[in-house]
């Protein structure tokens, strides 16, 4: 999973604003495309409405391609790779705790 433009507030009349990287990706085009959202393992998962034309959605290849760019120019190698599960989670409680005790 890859993180897609900066953390976006739940405002105070229910919206959640897509990121334009986002957006981009999708190629959403304002007042004409639909979404939808679904819930994934636990994770909120946003889908672009597509059309196929005779049986190929070229519209969802597409935007497969432009994920796979995305992923390409913005994906580090993880700083917890090679760890193993408990030292990852002795890091964790770790790093909870310090922001934790950091909070107001």
């Amino acid at each position: 999973m890859l993180r897609i433009g900066s953390r976006i507030s739940f405002d105070c009349c229910g919206r959640i604003t897509v990121p334009k990287e986002l957006a981009d990706m999708l190629n959403l085009t304002k007042g004409n495309d639909l979404v939808y959202w679904t819930v994934e393992d636990g994770k909120a998962v946003i889908h672009k409405v597509t059309q196929p034309f005779y049986g190929i959605d070229i519209e969802a290849e597409e935007i497969e391609a432009n994920l796979r760019e995305y992923e390409s120019r913005f994906r580090k190698d993880l700083p917890f790779e090679g760890l193993t599960e408990q030292q990852r989670r002795e890091l964790a409680i770790e790093e909870y705790r310090r922001r934790k005790d950091s909070e107001c």
